[in-house]
């Protein structure tokens, strides 16, 4: 998905071209026993001309930053993406939110507690006044 949504961003190549090639490059790597960030420039450059019968439209560092997985996550900024800051914000939230749950329940369960104790007081008191 990064492959087609930097040709997308960069030179205009339609996003199911460049998930086309990222297959390709995928399928390419499998093949050969590589990772698709260890492939060369000129394996990639190849790749595209193979394909697409002309030469691969950015410079071929950009296609192979969108290979590397941390630049991956680094680039996907968003509320909920993966990129570290924001899962330390949602890691934050959460822990806030357990909290607040976690104080809720413990006023709860006195309150209940001291509701089951009044009505333990009453029922004893009718039914020391039965005797």
């Amino acid at each position: 998905m990064q492959v087609a949504d930097t040709l997308l961003r960069h030179a205009e190549v339609p996003f199911r071209v460049g998930h086309h090639y990222a297959s390709e490059i995928t399928e390419y790597g499998r093949a050969q026993g590589k990772r698709p960030k260890e492939l060369t420039a000129d394996e990639l450059r190849h790749l595209y001309d193979e394909a697409y019968g002309e030469p691969l439209p950015v410079d071929v560092a950009l296609i192979q930053a969108a290979l590397d997985p941390e630049q991956m996550v680094a680039s996907r900024r968003g509320l909920g993406g993966p990129q570290a800051e924001e899962v330390t914000r949602m890691l934050q939230a959460g822990r806030e939110r357990a909290d607040a749950s976690r104080g809720w329940l413990r006023d709860t369960r006195a309150r209940l507690a001291e509701a089951q104790s009044a009505l333990d007081a009453a029922f004893a008191r009718v039914m020391a006044e039965t005797r």
